[in-house]
């Protein structure tokens, strides 16, 4: 076929052949991947020069679902492999993903490609190099692997049964604690301190809190103990965050005025639950270079998978394509990163349990401005009476933004701020670079019992200062507010 649109359909492991009539006119050729996570391997054999052109399936950005590939036509729009220089140049076109360039005296040309999430259907145009190859018969035998599931599901003990506690209706929040391990990865910090913190934000009157000792917990060590044995397997993280699910269902039906849950340390001492990230646009695994240096995080996105806390707060998953999606049904909060930190902001909520915002800022630019301004109207609707909107345009800069939020010569920062912006983990994008980074985040600015919340994407994705590969990239937005004794709310992954 000497058009996309007719494509001759193959199946893996089917030899075809075919011969070229013109040099302009590529030979077309389908397959259909059902599985994510397949290996393509594309094998072109003949006594000419050919080149072979793999092509994804079209995603369709607004709703990211599949879509025809019919705007690209035919592979003459590419100009000659010449031109093309190498397939980075062609990221915009979003769509060619595998070339295998014909080599000289070489009878055989191959690529390989995995597919990561994105199975459908796979086109491949073979084009003749040469005038030569013209009348010339090639054979093309197209195979595809499986996917391996590298790391099954860990199956817990069905067995594994808490003690459920006596009834006690004042009980409103469960704290979860895991002293040891956090002293594992903070040898020489006052534990103490934190578990004195801890102790008393659950005695306090708008907790009402149960601590849970999670290493005092046999089974809970055990899980633990497995997944330091695997520390780069996201299920065996599942595994210890199915074991702490197991115990919050056995305590829960003690406190039947439960609202909150809260947990204590990183994602290290408190797993945050692996989900399969089924998204074709933004996926997780391509963010899974930002965090190459911490092994557990690496392994979680490079493998496809989003880092939420919401599985332990719901306690009632609905059912979803076949899987469980995890809405809270309570209110649940996460205290980062050291253990000084997490004292720190227990502090801050202890002299300040109840926000009385009086001003706030709001941030937006391009496609969240209707955003930014819809936040604006709702929080004056409230009765914040000041609300500095002046940075919800296409214009504002790292210097406009610094002199609005993190200058020294502010004393205090807004009691409320709205960042709608592009994030990482550890920087804010302005509407143009340099970006703002969160260790410029001064000392000179009071942020205390600020809230400070954002749809960015990872903006709110705690990485541990261990292993990072720079200070400046160490220091994560989640971490540097609470430095700052301030509230944040954020994406651990992308924001949609």
């Amino acid at each position: 076929s000497s058009s996309r649109e007719s494509s001759i359909p193959v199946n893996a492991g089917q030899v075809v052949t075919g011969t070229a009539v013109n040099t302009g006119l590529p030979i077309w050729y389908v397959i259909d991947i059902e599985e994510p996570d397949s290996t393509l391997t594309v094998t072109l054999t003949s006594e000419e020069p050919f080149d072979i052109y793999l092509f994804a399936p079209e995603i369709d950005e607004e709703t990211g679902q599949l879509r025809d590939l019919g705007q690209l036509g035919n592979i003459g729009q590419l100009g000659n492999i010449g031109q093309l220089g190498n397939i980075g140049q062609l990221g915009n076109i979003g769509s060619l993903v595998g070339l295998g360039v014909a080599q000289p005296n070489t009878a055989v040309n191959q690529l390989t490609y995995n597919v990561h999430e994105l199975a459908g259907p796979y086109y491949i145009a073979v084009a003749p190099r040469e005038t030569s190859a013209l009348g010339a018969e090639l054979q093309l035998l197209v195979e595809v692997t499986p996917p391996v599931d590298e790391f099954p599901t860990l199956p817990i003990n069905p067995d594994i049964n808490f003690d459920t506690p006596p009834t006690d209706d004042s009980v409103r929040t469960i704290i979860l604690h895991a002293p040891d391990r956090l002293a594992a990865f903070y040898p020489g910090e006052d534990i103490t301190a934190v578990d004195n913190a801890v102790n008393t934000l659950a005695q306090h009157s708008q907790v009402d809190g149960v601590v849970l000792n999670l290493n005092s917990y046999p089974e809970v060590n055990k899980a633990y103990d497995l997944w330091n044995s695997q520390v780069t397997n996201p299920q065996a993280a599942n595994f210890v965050a199915r074991v702490l699910k197991k115990l919050i269902y056995d305590v829960a039906p003690a406190y039947p005025n439960l609202e909150y849950i809260v947990i204590v340390g990183d994602d290290r001492i408190v797993p945050f639950r692996r989900v399969r990230d089924e998204a074709l646009v933004a996926n997780e695994r391509t963010y899974a270079s930002e965090v190459e240096t911490h092994p557990a995080l690496y392994a979680a996105l490079s493998k496809r998978y989003i880092l939420t806390d919401d599985y332990y707060a719901a306690t009632l998953p609905q059912p979803f394509q076949g899987r469980e999606l995890y809405i809270p049904q309570y209110g649940l909060g996460r205290l980062v990163e050291s253990p000084a930190e997490i004292v720190g902001t227990i502090g801050t909520f202890i002299s300040q349990p109840i926000l009385q915002p009086q001003d706030g800022l709001v941030t937006g630019y391009d496609f969240l401005i209707d955003q930014a301004t819809a936040i604006t109207n709702t929080l004056g609707s409230y009765g914040i009476s000041s609300i500095d909107a002046t940075l919800i345009n296409n214009t504002w800069l790292r210097g406009d933004f610094f002199a609005q939020f993190i200058a020294n010569p502010r004393p205090t920062a807004p009691d409320l701020a709205s960042l709608n912006s592009h994030f990482s983990h550890y920087s804010f994008y302005p509407n143009q670079r340099p970006d703002v980074y969160a260790d410029e985040l001064p000392a000179g600015v009071n942020y205390e019992s600020a809230l400070i919340f954002t749809v960015g994407c990872h903006s709110g994705l705690n990485v541990a200062d261990a292993n990072a590969p720079s200070t400046r990239l160490g220091r994560d937005w989640a971490q540097a507010f609470m430095q700052q004794r301030a509230l944040f709310i954020g994406n651990t992954g992308y924001g949609y």
